[in-house]
């Protein structure tokens, strides 16, 4: 394996990290508030910084474009980095009301960097990477903003427009 899959790899792995901690990412804080329990009684002590970091790691992965022998091997990373950003707005946007702070750990800013980063890769001349945008875009302006105050901070301007205009698309397609 060389250093393009190693990327591709690490990338999807940061989602699937996320995945199965995001549910106890307040209960850690409640049992350090709570109780004479030190940290090294919490499995789950993920900070928003961490989560932050996580974001910023794929968003600056959808800009490798890495050519080798093989061609354009950048879009295997950019696609892992848009299947990733999805996964993690995905887990993220259905915990919120289980996150005291959530707005910490998932800004409003975060997600819509996610959604323009994967709107650019929507742009790009590869199908398979302008598929894989389109995919899951469509699956994320399908889902349900946060149960949180303000969640309309997480609305993707123009949500109507895209969604139309991607269903649309999608039944040419698939039909």
């Amino acid at each position: 394996m060389d250093n393009v899959e190693a990327r591709r790899n690490c990338y999807t792995s940061m989602s699937l990290l996320l995945q199965p901690i995001a549910p106890d990412l307040h209960k850690c804080k409640y049992l350090l508030e709570n109780s004479d329990l030190s940290i090294d009684h919490c499995l789950v002590d993920v900070e928003p910084l961490t989560v932050s970091r996580v974001i910023d790691s794929l968003l600056s992965g959808l800009e490798d474009y890495t050519i080798d022998e093989r061609g354009d091997v950048g879009s295997w990373v950019r696609m892992a980095c848009i299947q990733s950003l999805t996964r993690v707005s995905l887990t993220m946007l259905s915990h919120a009301r289980d996150i005291p702070n959530f707005v910490d750990y998932f800004p409003p800013d975060k997600y819509q960097a996610a959604i323009a980063g994967i709107l650019k890769q929507g742009a790009e001349r590869l199908d398979n990477v302008r598929q894989q945008a389109g995919e899951n875009l469509l699956l994320l302006l399908q889902t349900p903003l946060p149960d949180t105050q303000d969640a309309d901070l997480w609305r993707v301007p123009g949500d109507e427009i895209l969604r139309k205009t991607l269903l649309r698309y999608t039944f040419t397609f698939f039909h």
